[in-house]
């Protein structure tokens, strides 16, 4: 009886470890170049030899670095910029909008955690609309409130005279990009809408009016005299200014598994440098994948006139 119930337990478990043997093969493919130096403008001529599910190609470049395709961190000192546009209408109230920024906030986004953090006001760095049309901020430099391991928030406060004695003025922004340029030539899109920077209200006086988040803008309606006064801010998420999501856009697909065997991929450099150019390379199932890279050091030199 004793046998009759190892032995059945002894197939099955043969069964399992059958089960669980792959049969996906791993990526049989070389990649071969004639030359490791080319001149700028020059085409590249990468010779394939064999096949495999899906070729992917980084050039190597700014944005296209394989190395870099997913979140990374670039320990090169970086400027970090600011800008948006402003337009005010209505109302006689002055000097209600500021801008604002700290590297100490909470990242809580309430009365209490918005006071306790320091908040460097640079309106005056800052050009603002005088009427209904647009005007653009300028470049504003925040490197002076970036500290290693501290993210960098900003803040627009809309602040009415309380109670309001007069109509206050309604105030739209826009077009807000913030971007780390590196010298190294990397630039970090840290937020390029409102919606990208996930801004947040927090209101401390005044509950008529508040600020309206759109993706294209951000708006504080003006409100009529006798109203109480406005205090409402509108606040960013922490913007890590070494860190961004990474060069995946910057893949150049050249095969997938519904495509047929190539035997060659031509890239053209056209700026002098040094390149790691990089294959991956894979074979796929539904429940397996095996892969495998291919690099090249690419040097790049000025073309002869």
């Amino acid at each position: 009886m004793i046998k009759k119930i190892i032995i059945p337990a002894l197939f099955a478990i043969a069964i399992l470890s059958a089960c669980r043997k792959s049969y996906l093969d791993n990526p049989d493919l070389n990649v071969t170049t004639k030359s490791l130096t080319y001149k700028a403008g020059d085409s590249v001529l990468f010779n394939i030899n064999g096949n495999a599910d899906y070729i992917s190609f980084f050039s190597g470049e700014i944005g296209k670095e394989y190395s870099k395709k997913n979140k990374f961190s670039n320990d090169v000192n970086g400027n970090a910029q600011l800008s948006f546009n402003s337009n005010v209408q209505f109302g006689i109230a002055q000097n209600n909008l500021s801008v604002l920024v700290s590297n100490n906030f909470s990242g809580v986004y309430d009365t209490t955690n918005v006071k306790n953090a320091t908040w460097a006001n640079i309106t005056s760095d800052v050009i603002l609309g005088t009427s209904a049309t647009n005007v653009p901020s300028g470049t504003i430099k925040l490197n002076p409130y970036a500290v290693e391991g501290k993210p960098v928030y900003v803040a627009f406060r809309y602040l009415a005279v309380d109670p309001a004695i007069q109509k206050q003025r309604q105030w739209t922004v826009g077009a807000f990009n913030f971007i780390t340029t590196h010298a190294d030539g990397e630039i970090y899109n840290n937020a390029l809408s409102f919606t990208d920077g996930l801004f947040k209200n927090v209101e401390f006086r005044g509950d008529s009016a508040r600020w309206v988040i759109n993706s294209g803008n951000i708006v504080h309606t003006g409100l009529n005299a006798a109203y109480p006064g406005d205090d409402d801010w509108v606040i960013s998420k922490g913007f890590d200014l070494r860190t961004v999501a990474g060069d995946a856009s910057g893949v150049i697909p050249i095969k997938s598994i519904a495509t047929p065997v190539i035997k060659s991929y031509v890239h053209i450099y056209n700026t002098p440098g040094t390149y790691k150019a990089t294959f991956l390379v894979r074979n796929a199932s539904k429940v397996e994948l095996k892969e495998k890279l291919i690099e090249f050091t690419i040097t790049v030199t000025p073309k002869v006139p």
